[in-house]
């Protein structure tokens, strides 16, 4: 009986701890909710897109409802399947704007899989790739590393980007779905970050699609009367 009681109060005591850990700091956020307490929002020129923090209407968009982007000739629509809202980073317009959003949460021992959805449009004037419009996904740690070596994508606009398609002088991304694992990270606060950026000359503008979420890292399938099952990844 003594242990029995002994080995409850351990699972108890732990399940306390465990709660306590993810209760405090910033839990894992609402990707499209610009207001989430893991979110902020900034905007700034092509040499700094951070200069300033807030939500800038217009360049930090909910976009709820589908359609299609015109600068791909209609063929790129708003939401991919089986998404009903996403966030639009930038826009058409130019100017050498540039804007960023910067996610900060826990891993959840739960949800360990960083899943992130994406699309890009960028004119492409032809500059030197140091100055052409360009987008960035990154997830690192609290020190700014990666927390794997394939958790950033940094394009720049050009005629042959490997998954690009072109309309005119638009070469855009169709979506696109990533998987990062998470787990060495349970418990630890990381941080994901979007990017957009105009051409630095000001005339040639940058924008991207997105939205994300934190999923289980197993499979759950059922098989009806034993019939076999094939997965396909």
């Amino acid at each position: 009986m003594k242990k029995n009681l002994f080995i409850l109060i351990v699972l108890v005591c732990t399940l306390f701890v465990y709660n306590t850990a993810f209760s405090q700091g910033n839990t894992t956020p609402d990707f499209t909710n610009l207001n989430d307490p893991a979110v902020t929002c900034y905007y700034g020129s092509f040499s700094d897109p951070f200069q300033s923090e807030g939500i800038v209407n217009g360049r930090h968009t909910l976009i709820t409802s589908q359609g299609y982007d015109i600068e791909t000739g209609s063929q790129l629509p708003y939401l991919p399947p089986g998404e009903n809202k996403i966030i639009r980073l930038g826009n058409s317009n130019t100017g050498s704007q540039a804007e960023a959003i910067r996610y900060r949460f826990k891993v959840d021992y739960f949800k360990s899989v960083l899943l992130l959805k994406f699309a890009v449009v960028f004119e492409d004037p032809g500059h030197p790739s140091y100055q052409q419009p360009r987008f960035t996904v990154r997830v690192t740690d609290l020190n700014g590393q990666l927390v794997e070596s394939c958790a950033e994508y940094d394009v720049t606009a050009a005629g042959d980007i490997p998954g690009f398609n072109s309309y005119g002088s638009t070469r855009w991304r169709p979506w696109t779905n990533v998987g990062i694992d998470l787990s060495p990270y349970i418990g630890s606060e990381i941080i994901v970050e979007f990017i957009t950026k105009d051409c630095d000359q000001s005339g040639h503008f940058g924008y991207a699609y997105f939205t994300a979420s934190c999923i289980q890292n197993n499979l759950d399938v059922t098989s009806c009367n034993g019939n076999d099952i094939t997965l396909n990844a």
